[in-house]
């Protein structure tokens, strides 16, 4: 765990898509800790997102963005220079 100055952490050597029950609760708790945490590298699967986001309650969708055709319960973001 690295601090990142005064708000936040730099979690490395865990992969989100195989994170143990043990990691999700070490990242929740450096989550509460320190209000921000920065995992680098990290690949998931649209699975992988909902399976990461249950872990901390209940999926609430965004209807304000598009919603992904394959995935009714994730909502895309998207940004741009313009």
């Amino acid at each position: 765990m690295i601090r990142l100055g005064h708000c936040g952490v730099r979690l490395e050597g865990v992969s989100l898509s195989n994170a143990s029950n043990s990691d999700l609760e070490e990242m929740r708790s450096a989550l509460f800790e320190y209000g921000i945490i920065v995992m680098p590298d990290q690949n998931l699967s649209p699975e992988g997102h909902l399976k990461l986001a249950e872990f901390f309650g209940p999926v609430d969708v965004n209807r304000f963005f598009t919603l992904v055709s394959s995935h009714s319960m994730i909502a895309e973001v998207r940004t741009s220079a313009e």
